[in-house]
């Protein structure tokens, strides 16, 4: 994770970062090197090349780059490879397959879309589901240790433990690339389409996520419409939440309450503005508070667009305490086999939850408390 100094910080999730010495992105992005192969595909086939493309294409990318092995144990793992090794095979030219780098180079390009949205995953604990419904185990507030006798038992915090019920849904995502298209070298549009299928969602994670921070959240703290009130609230949300006992860490911002807080930072020569041009704002130098700018839109969100009274602005928690996301399974291909398929037609599949730190039993054990909206008043 970021640490505190950061201003708004986005994760990397890369396949390529599994050999993060490659480098492989600084020499071009994941989307631009995919155009680049379909582009020069040849005859209109997707991903056949002649030798001399082959050599060619090889000499315009790293000289290493990430892709798929098998090692010792028969397992498929992550691996660096001379680039010439996946596009020069063979004296009759090279057909990439499914070890070769456009596995790696559609997967990126997806999680290039997709990095462009995250909040909720940078902000909220993401915990790795082993079947679609699980109880998740949670700390209520963090209090003090009474005074003991002497010989008298030790104070047990399993007793503050609750029970938080998670239920992975499915999600399934498609954009179909026409035969033609591929045939007309259309590779800019294949890598448009890969990262609008990352975008979209990751977008409905995050919705997954906030509008259960919304149904979740304790009570709200209010906010008048100018822009020097929304940052007035973000920091009341912040005492609030601390006065019942957490530590406000966090917020997720909406966009247009992000950009009133962001005015208040004018004009330059205020010195708040220009810790936060020098990317040490002060919320989280001294406020000790991680931002997240949400990109949802209000008809993926409950109430979620700070332009009439009533709606919600921004979400301040304690990001240990306020609940998870719950990730049976994170953004992959179906039809995996079959590189040609991924490509035309592919389909991501991902499974995911919010988990909301309430009991499933006992709903009076929660930690909404954690949670804190700030709504609009006029």
């Amino acid at each position: 994770m970021a640490d505190s100094s950061a201003n708004i910080v986005k994760e990397t999730f890369f396949a390529a970062d599994m050999c993060p010495e490659v480098n492989q992105y600084s020499h071009m992005k994941a989307s631009t090197m995919l155009s680049m192969l379909v582009r020069n595909s040849d005859r209109g086939e997707p991903l056949s090349y002649s030798k001399a493309t082959a050599e060619r294409l090889a000499n315009c990318l790293p000289k290493e780059m990430v892709g798929l092995a098998v090692n010792s144990k028969g397992g498929v793992c992550f691996a660096k490879q001379a680039t010439a090794d996946f596009l020069g095979a063979g004296t009759a030219g090279s057909t990439i397959a499914g070890s070769g780098i456009a596995p790696i180079l559609v997967m990126d390009s997806i999680m290039e879309g997709a990095m462009a949205y995250t909040c909720a995953r940078d902000i909220l604990p993401v915990v790795q589901m082993r079947s679609e419904t699980e109880t998740m185990p949670f700390f209520t507030a963090r209090g003090t240790v009474p005074a003991s006798a002497y010989g008298a038992e030790a104070y047990d915090l399993a007793q503050e433990i609750g029970k938080g019920k998670a239920e992975a849904k499915s999600y399934k995502l498609t954009c179909g690339i026409a035969g033609e298209l591929l045939a007309d070298a259309q590779g800019d549009l294949l890598a448009s389409a890969l990262k609008e299928m990352g975008g979209t969602m990751e977008l409905t994670l995050d919705s997954v996520a906030i509008n259960g921070l919304i149904d979740n959240a304790h009570a709200t703290t209010s906010a008048a419409a100018t822009a020097a009130d929304a940052l007035k609230g973000l920091i009341a949300g912040q005492g609030a939440v601390g006065g019942l006992g957490y530590r406000p860490d966090a917020a997720i911002m909406e966009p247009i309450f992000c950009a009133n807080v962001m005015a208040s930072f004018i004009p330059s020569y205020n010195p708040i503005a220009q810790e936060w041009v020098a990317n040490t704002n002060i919320l989280a130098k001294w406020g000790g508070m991680k931002l997240g700018r949400s990109g949802i839109t209000p008809t993926t969100a409950t109430d979620w667009r700070w332009t009439t009274a009533g709606d919600a602005g921004a979400l301040v928690i304690d990001s240990t305490k306020a609940g998870k996301i719950g990730l049976r399974e994170d953004m992959k291909f179906d039809q995996f086999e079959n590189i040609v398929k991924w490509i035309t037609n592919p389909v991501l599949i991902s499974r995911f939850c919010y988990v909301a730190p309430v009991d499933a039993v006992k709903t009076a054990r929660n930690n909404k408390g954690a949670i804190r909206q700030i709504v609009r008043t006029a």
